[in-house]
């Protein structure tokens, strides 16, 4: 047990690799540009504005698959997704507030964010961060925090890595540093399986303990 909480050998195991996973890659994980902006259009490259778009529409489907999944197991069915899906939308989410958060400190010199043309930043990054913060509280309501934290710091890592993928930071990354990331995002991913193993066989097991349904009434007078 942690914390007063039961955690199977295999899910203690997950979250060890997410956690060192995680930790591995972001340290290893490409510097922030220093480019800085002269306009707002220079923040919507086809990069960032397709990558936006593509994080928006994924997690509107992940959400949709939260509710879909939360509604099938109150009534009585499987968990569909092995409770990635509320772990993945809050990483997606986050990130994506960090990618609007990091923009604000490249800013030219003397220009503040929340002058008329740059008050979009902090206004994407507040309500991002907001809505960050409601889906962390609704997850403590359905999820192992135990679980919960590990698998979303694990999809942080790796979806904050391959946004710098996409952006071209690896470019002038020496080997070794590229290799050690690929390794921490390897073993970041492969800690959220186990984890979900983990949960799965934790379901199967509860399932198959419960008591069976009681005799109808015509049965019970044929007894």
């Amino acid at each position: 047990q942690m914390l007063g909480v039961g955690l199977t050998k295999l899910g203690m195991i997950g979250i060890l690799f997410c956690a060192a996973g995680a930790g591995l890659s972001l340290l290893f994980a490409p510097g922030v540009s220093g480019y800085v902006f002269s306009h707002p259009s220079d923040f919507f490259s086809p990069a960032i504005v397709a990558y936006v778009f593509a994080s928006f529409i994924a997690c509107c489907l992940l959400g949709g698959l939260v509710v879909c999944e939360i509604q099938a197991i109150a009534n009585g069915g499987a968990s569909f997704t092995r409770g990635l899906a509320l772990p993945l939308c809050v990483a997606w989410t986050m990130n994506v507030e960090k990618l609007f958060n990091s923009a604000m400190g490249r800013l030219p010199p003397g220009d503040s964010c929340f002058s008329i043309e740059w008050l979009w930043l902090p206004s994407i990054v507040g309500l991002l961060m907001l809505v960050g913060g409601i889906m962390n509280l609704f997850a403590v309501e359905h999820q192992s925090t135990h679980t919960f934290v590990p698998v979303v710091f694990g999809f942080m890592a790796t979806i904050m890595s391959v946004q710098s993928l996409i952006f071209g930071e690896f470019q002038n990354m020496d080997p070794v540093g590229a290799t050690s990331w690929a390794v921490g995002v390897l073993a970041a991913l492969f800690g959220t399986a186990l984890i979900s193993k983990a949960e799965e066989d934790e379901i199967g097991e509860r399932c198959s303990l419960k008591l069976p349904a009681e005799p109808n009434p015509s049965e019970r007078l044929q007894a």
